[in-house]
């Protein structure tokens, strides 16, 4: 198995210490996830890294229409997004061998 035949899947991945300095990994990651594995969904791979597809919490200041919304109208959702995850941030990655996350693990990286 490679990162390749990981996309669309759910990988674990230990991230080096550099990528913890990351400030957009900051704002998309917990910290105490980044301290050891964070499960991630690989959208796709380029020679620059992996893009991850993720969940986060957003504010839309504007409606469908491309109005602004007063401060009052605003509200939250969880909006999905693809961040990359460059190789030097990755020390290690395994895929799980069947489709459950928690199963034994195969070594990517």
């Amino acid at each position: 198995m490679s990162f390749r035949d990981s996309i669309g899947k759910n990988v674990r991945i230990a991230l080096a210490d550099v990528a913890k300095e990351d400030k957009v990994l900051q704002l998309i990651l917990a910290p105490k996830t980044m301290e050891k594995f964070i499960i991630v969904k690989i959208d796709s791979i380029d020679e620059m890294g992996i893009w991850i597809e993720h969940e986060i919490e957003a504010e839309l200041d504007e409606d469908e229409d491309g109005e602004k919304l007063l401060q009052t109208q605003r509200e939250k959702k969880f909006v999905r997004s693809k961040f990359l995850i460059k190789w030097h941030y990755i020390e290690g990655a395994y895929a799980p061998l069947d489709d459950d996350v928690n199963s034994k693990m195969k070594f990517l990286r």
